[in-house]
């Protein structure tokens, strides 16, 4: 069961809040309607009185940011409120101030960084908590397209190294329909037409009335990139489970959506028998998952090399061993100091993204895109 920490269970109080967004209809209000001052005292008594008659996990949507405090007592164990919670700190890497579909910056790798590491937090001993991990929902565009490359020459190789990351994490992934094949935003042609999520087009609407209010620091053009790169329409397009037309979804001559163009190309059907595929790929991580639950679904997180503006390297620790993960985030080879033998520690590879290619060259030097998993001795 899925609840909604937005909803208005609990309300503030409504005084118009500070225009922000220069003649925009809509102004940010996350603090009117987030967290109420008696949100605490309702979600437990809709535990008691709901949730505890049955067996059931219950998932809990946080949008906005709050103290970690806050979050932990939603999700922990003896404050008896929810099983685990979604966060928005991720999907929030990129955009800010502006409005919701406004790419306003390129993010950061050790901003990345910091904020999963915030949120691994939560499956420490000492916080009684749990938490729930994702790239992809409903709500977000895809996560190949967004925080690796969906160019041809790496979408596969990106996709791979996503699922190491959101696999690697201690808590309970959430995998979105297509995430499993590679699936990517569709095609920067596309006109707005095509977008049809009515958030999609009040965006546009939004920004257009703000220019025309005398705000200098937004464009429409600036408005339509954001959303040919966050808009949510990018992950409510048919599912491709085959390259037939109407991608094995319908035999309907028209859907809610316009077909991908590159459902030929990726869809379940072509990748089900080939091992070296995205969805053959997230099936052998799933089941390695299972057999290290010790240090992938339970271990303890450490981070290593934050500052590290090009790679991603984390240690999980277990009961019985310690994984060395390493995610390349760009298009170039990169060396990694955590690789090298330098700590005289043995390191045995488990898997990795590139497959059989992995560190044929150079043990210490991640190919674009690449992720690994080596065991440390």
């Amino acid at each position: 069961m899925r609840v909604d920490v937005a909803n208005m269970y609990s309300k503030h109080s409504y005084e118009d809040v500070e225009e922000t967004r220069k003649g925009q209809y809509l102004q940010p209000a996350m603090e009117k309607f987030v967290d109420g001052p008696r949100l605490v005292e309702y979600f437990k008594e809709m535990q008691e009185k709901t949730f505890a008659k049955y067996d059931a996990v219950t998932l809990a949507e946080c949008p906005g940011e709050r103290p970690f405090e806050l979050l932990n007592r939603y999700v922990s164990a003896n404050e008896k409120m929810f099983s685990m919670a979604i966060t928005f700190d991720l999907m929030g890497v990129d955009h800010h101030g502006k409005g919701f579909y406004m790419y306003e910056r390129k993010w950061t790798l050790p901003e990345f960084k910091k904020i999963t590491e915030e949120e691994q937090r939560l499956t420490k001993p000492q916080y009684d908590a749990w938490s729930c991990n994702y790239l992809e929902n409903h709500d977000q565009a895809r996560s190949v397209s967004r925080f690796m490359s969906d160019k041809p020459e790496h979408r596969v190789m990106s996709a791979k190294t996503l699922a190491i990351f959101l696999l690697s994490q201690s808590g309970t992934p959430i995998i979105y329909q297509g995430q499993e094949i590679g699936m990517v935003n569709f095609s920067r042609d596309w006109p707005l037409e095509e977008y049809v999520d009515p958030a999609s087009k009040m965006h546009m609407e939004d920004v257009k009335m703000s220019i025309e209010a005398g705000n200098k620091d937004v464009s429409m053009e600036e408005a339509m990139d954001g959303l040919r790169l966050l808009g949510r329409d990018h992950a409510r397009t048919p599912m491709q489970w085959s390259a037939e037309k109407g991608t094995g979804f319908t035999t309907s001559e028209k859907t809610w959506m316009r077909i991908m163009d590159n459902h030929k190309e990726i869809n379940a059907a072509s990748q089900d028998g080939d091992p070296s595929s995205v969805l053959n790929f997230y099936r052998s991580m799933l089941k390695f998952r299972k057999d290290h639950q010790s240090s992938l679904v339970f271990g303890e997180w450490e981070t290593l090399e934050p500052e590290n503006e090009d790679t991603f390297t984390y240690t999980k620790k277990g009961e019985d061993e310690v994984l060395l993960i390493s995610l390349n985030f760009t298009a170039e080879k990169q060396k990694v100091k955590a690789l090298m033998e330098e700590s005289g520690k043995k390191k045995t590879l488990l898997m990795s993204s590139a497959g059989e290619n992995a560190g044929k060259e150079q043990e210490d030097e991640l190919l674009p895109y690449e992720g690994r998993i080596y065991k440390l001795e």
